[in-house]
């Protein structure tokens, strides 16, 4: 039994379908749990912005911050078994740099902004991995930084809350919604 060349064709898109749809599984499936913890830590630090006054909201994110990096390590190492080696750590480090050379150049002028500015950045990150890593990865990042703006423009003092509730629950709920596919 020969097959014709349009056969043998749309049997190779049919695999080319296939490994694509694999791929871009598999990039849900290791992208979730970031999003699900790092929204968990934006619930307590943003929540607490809301709650204590602006010069002391800031100390509620280190630790908070310090608990997140050490949660995305674990889930890296149990996702990866050469565990990314140095190039994980050069991430942090140039996206370290790249913060304190924004502030240096263009000081906040209000913790607000500072506290809108990383949401932002985080959405960027979203919006470029999802250009390779699937539509749902690029969704999040959309929906993150329009309603990072629209809570910066809109609410004023009530930007705190509306990011412990909106902002940290779009990033558990696109956890959640990547790993139902």
């Amino acid at each position: 039994m020969s097959i014709t060349p349009e056969e043998a064709a749309a049997a190779l898109q049919d695999i080319n379908t296939t490994h694509t749809r694999s791929a871009t599984l598999s990039v849900y499936a290791r992208f979730a749990p970031y999003l699900i913890l790092w929204g968990v830590v934006w619930f307590l630090g943003y929540g607490a912005s809301a709650l204590l006054s602006e010069g002391q909201a800031g100390l509620a994110w280190p630790p908070l911050v310090l608990l997140g990096s050490f949660g995305n390590w674990l889930i890296t190492r149990r996702q990866t078994p050469d565990h990314g080696g140095w190039r994980y750590g050069a991430i942090f480090l140039f996206i370290g740099l790249f913060v304190v050379s924004v502030f240096t150049i263009f000081a906040p002028v209000s913790p607000r902004q500072s506290a809108a500015f990383f949401p932002l950045l985080v959405a960027l990150a979203y919006l470029l991995i999802g250009l390779w890593g699937g539509l749902r990865i690029l969704i999040t990042g959309a929906v993150l930084g329009a309603l990072t703006v629209l809570g910066f423009l809109a609410l004023g003092p009530w930007f705190y809350a509306w990011m412990a509730v909106v902002g940290s629950g779009s990033l558990i709920m696109s956890g959640l919604w990547l790993r139902t596919v």
